[in-house]
């Protein structure tokens, strides 16, 4: 369900987005205090639900002054800024199109090669490789393999305790250099542990910025 803003006549947000309680609010950009999500609703943008009104997105503002934010409830509630290219992605193909658009190149190509779906921890992408971690040691590049504890990713409050190594997964280096491969947990706040028992891509998802609150 997509709203319009301003809201105008009977128009009114949603009361909840799960676990959240969403409040129209006269500010400029959306804030999270715990399980509240403050909303503005007095500007030129939208207001879109996802997952059957779990989660949202909300672009407040026009042309190049427009700001988009993701929020509602993960396995906790969550508000965090997002890039254009993610809410286009909503606004041109719809709600399938905007999640894949989350996903880097590196997990879209992997999933695509092997039809397996990619784990998930809020914004931390983990895709299975069908090889063991003696095979990975074999390729392993960058003064790795090593062993991590409480080692953040990629620059989140998300925790990779267990075995690292960084291998070249695609030669013809269309996805970097290397690409980062593990063996172990990842822990953050709000988020059941990620448990990886064998090897796993990892790397974050695209096109959202850190936590709004």
């Amino acid at each position: 369900m997509k709203i319009q803003l301003p809201l105008t006549g009977n128009a009114q947000l949603p009361e909840r987005a799960g676990m959240v309680t969403l409040k129209p609010t006269r500010g400029a950009t959306p804030v999270r205090f715990g399980h509240t999500i403050q909303v503005p609703v007095i500007n030129k943008g939208s207001f879109t639900t996802l997952l059957n009104g779990e989660q949202f997105v909300v672009v407040v503002g026009a042309g190049d002054q427009a700001q988009g934010s993701f929020g509602g409830t993960d396995e906790q509630p969550f508000l965090t800024g997002l890039l254009e290219p993610a809410w286009r992605a909503l606004e041109e193909g719809g709600e399938k199109a905007f999640y894949e658009s989350l996903k880097p190149t590196l997990i879209q190509k992997l999933e695509a090669a092997t039809g397996v779906p990619s784990s998930r921890q809020g914004d931390i992408l983990a895709h299975r490789l069908d090889r063991d971690w003696q095979d990975i040691t074999r390729f392993a590049t960058q003064g790795t393999p090593m062993t991590a504890r409480d080692r953040a990713l990629f620059g989140t409050n998300h925790l990779f305790t267990g075995e690292v190594a960084r291998i070249q997964l695609f030669p013809d280096g269309s996805e970097g250099t290397t690409q980062l491969v593990v063996v172990g947990t990842i822990t953050a706040p709000d988020h059941r542990p990620l448990i990886l028992n064998t090897p796993h891509v990892i790397t974050r998802a695209q096109y959202v910025t850190n936590p709004l609150c």
